[in-house]
């Protein structure tokens, strides 16, 4: 007997959707699509079996007895620290600025009196990462200044790429990382 798998996969939109449709083709040798109804049954089926065999002209219906695998996939995690010699709101609307220009959408926002909390999600060629900025405001010899606590986690290289790519930004703006 084959170990056969049966996936399901459920995307978020199209464009998901068609990532998923690149990986399948790129293992084509060991995936394909699922001709027909694909259907999730809970329960004994004979009832149900009898009477879709009478609906039916031609065609088979096959039936596998199936469970749910739980399936981890190891995710990379980064972390950067960085300083921004302005105050918060000016940091929050660089850093969504940043952000929006790597195409990344704001997934969650929270605003509280000294720091401010967000979350990003990104998809980018080396895979999806989500991206956590928490923001607290300071002063340091009279200036205002912010930290920075930036999480990004995610697939393969993908985090540290994203990283790297936001320390270039931020420091062209003149952040500086932090130990």
């Amino acid at each position: 007997m084959k170990d056969i798998r049966v996936i399901v996969v459920e995307t978020a939109d199209d464009a998901e959707r068609k990532r998923v449709e690149y990986v399948l083709e790129k293992w084509r040798r060991n995936a394909s699509r699922l001709r027909g109804i694909v259907i999730r049954f809970e329960g004994s089926p004979e009832a149900f079996l009898k009477e879709l065999s009478q609906k039916l002209t031609t065609g088979s219906v096959k039936v596998f007895k199936a469970f749910e695998e739980e399936v981890e996939v190891e995710r990379e995690k980064r972390t950067a620290h960085f300083v921004i010699e302005r105050g918060r709101e000016e940091a929050e609307k660089l850093l969504s600025f940043l952000l929006a220009k790597m195409d990344a959408s704001l997934r969650e926002m929270r605003r509280f009196d000294d720091f401010s909390e967000s979350e990003y999600g990104l998809y980018t060629r080396k895979g999806g990462v989500v991206i956590r900025i928490t923001l607290r405001s300071g002063e340091k010899e009279g200036k205002e200044q912010t930290d920075v606590h930036v999480h990004v986690e995610g697939a393969s290289e993908a985090p540290a790429d994203v990283l790297k790519s936001l320390e270039k930004d931020l420091s062209f703006f003149g952040a500086r990382c932090k130990e």
